[in-house]
C-alpha cells in the first residue's frame, strides 16, 4: 500500500539554491534537492513545497521548525482538522462563559454601551443593547469576543482599589466608626478585591474556583484558539493541550443544580455596586484631568497662541462630552433596578 504523502509550504532564508538545499539538510535531515519539490525565489526568501510522509510529521519535526531561524511552515493540509478540533474546544468553553455571564447581564450591557473600543463596539452601535434584540438570533453575551468574555471576568470592581484616595475618601473613612478598628474595616472593604468572576463563582458556581486559579488556563486556551480561528500552524499537540484547558476549565465551571434567587440577588447587588462605583470615579478622574489640564494651559499660553490651541482644547472638551455621554448610558443601564425592564 502505497504511503500517503503532503505537501508542505515552507518558507525558507537563504541567498541561493544550494543553501536553501543544505538547511533541509542540515535543519530536518532532508536531502533531495529539487526532488519531489516546487520552488519560488522572492527576494532572498525560498517558497518551498516539499512532499513529505505522514511518518516525517512527528513533534519533533514541529519542533526543529519552531526552533529555526531560516525556516517557517506557510501551509499544511494536515492543519484543517487539527485548526477545527481546537476550534471546538474552544467553543464548548466560550459557551459555558456566555452562560454564566447571562446572571450579570448589566455589567455586559454597560460592556456594550461604556467600552465602545472593542470587538462588540459595531454591536453596540446599533442601539440593541438588550439581553435580546428583536433583530438578532443571538443574546447579548454571544456577540462578545473570548478576549471581550476574559476581560469582563477579570474586571476588579473595587470602590478604592484602582485610584488613588480623595479627600472625600479620607472623610468617608474617618465618619465610618467611633475608633480605628472601624476605619481599619472600612478601608479593608473599600480596597478588597472584587473580581466578577469570583461573584459568579460565590454565588453560581458549584466549586468556588478564584479567578487566579482559572486565569491562566483560560488564556493558554485563547491563545490556541486565536491561532487556529486566524489560519496559523497548529499541531497535534497543540490540540492535545486545547483538550487539556478545555476540560480543566469546565470541571471548575460548573454551575450548581438549583441557584436560589437570594443567591442571585446578592450577585447582582455585589456587581452592581462595584461597577456603578467604577465607572462614577473614571468619570469624576476624567473630569479633574481636564479642569486641571485647562488651567495649566491657559496659565501657560500666551494669548497670541491661544489661536493655534484653542481647537485641540475644543477637541478635548467634546471628548469628555462623549465620555460623559457614555457614563450616562452607563449608569441609565445600570441603575435599571433588578427584575425590572425601562419603559
Amino acid at each position: 500500500m502505497e504511503e500517503t504523502v503532503y505537501p508542505i509550504n515552507f518558507l525558507v532564508k537563504a541567498d541561493n539554491w544550494e543553501e536553501v538545499v543544505q538547511v533541509f539538510k542540515d535543519e530536518l535531515g532532508i536531502d533531495r534537492g529539487k526532488k519531489n519539490a516546487s520552488v519560488r525565489e522572492i527576494k532572498g526568501v525560498y517558497i518551498v513545497i516539499v512532499n513529505l510522509s505522514g511518518k516525517q510529521i512527528t513533534d519533533e519535526f514541529y519542533k526543529k521548525v519552531c526552533s529555526s531561524q531560516k525556516l517557517a511552515i506557510v501551509n499544511s493540509p494536515l492543519d484543517e482538522p487539527v485548526r477545527n478540533a481546537i476550534l471546538n474546544e474552544a467553543y464548548v468553553v466560550e459557551t459555558q462563559l456566555r452562560l454564566l455571564l447571562l446572571h450579570v447581564v448589566d455589567i455586559v450591557e454597560g460592556y456594550y454601551a461604556y467600552f465602545a473600543k472593542t470587538y462588540a463596539k459595531d454591536f453596540a452601535k446599533k442601539g440593541e443593547e438588550d439581553v435580546i434584540s428583536p433583530i438578532d438570533l443571538n443574546p447579548i453575551t454571544s456577540h462578545l469576543s473570548f478576549g471581550d468574555m476574559l476581560n469582563i471576568l477579570g474586571l476588579d470592581l473595587s470602590s478604592w482599589d484602582n485610584h488613588a484616595l480623595t479627600a472625600n475618601n479620607l472623610l468617608e473613612l474617618l465618619e465610618s466608626g467611633n475608633n480605628i478598628d472601624d476605619i481599619k474595616k472600612c478601608l479593608q472593604d473599600k480596597v478588597k478585591k472584587n473580581i466578577v468572576w469570583d461573584q459568579i463563582s460565590k454565588y453560581v458556581l458549584k466549586d468556588n474556583t478564584k479567578w487566579d486559579d482559572i486565569k491562566e488556563d483560560l488564556n493558554r486556551l485563547k491563545q490556541l484558539r486565536d491561532r487556529a480561528a486566524h489560519f496559523q500552524i497548529v499541531t497535534p499537540k497543540d490540540l492535545a493541550n486545547a483538550k487539556t484547558l478545555s476540560k480543566t476549565i469546565l470541571d471548575k465551571s460548573k454551575e450548581r443544580q438549583i441557584i436560589s434567587q437570594s443567591d442571585i440577588q446578592k450577585l447582582h447587588d455585589a456587581t452592581y455596586i462595584g461597577i456603578a462605583g467604577s465607572l462614577m470615579s473614571a468619570q469624576k478622574a476624567a473630569e479633574s484631568i481636564m479642569k486641571t489640564s485647562s488651567q495649566a494651559l491657559a496659565n501657560a499660553i500666551a494669548p497670541s497662541q491661544l489661536a493655534f490651541v484653542t481647537p485641540a482644547m475644543n477637541n478635548a472638551a467634546a471628548a469628555l462630552e462623549a465620555f460623559s455621554a457614555n457614563f450616562e448610558a452607563t449608569n441609565k443601564v445600570l441603575s435599571t433596578p433588578w427584575g425590572e425592564t425601562e419603559g
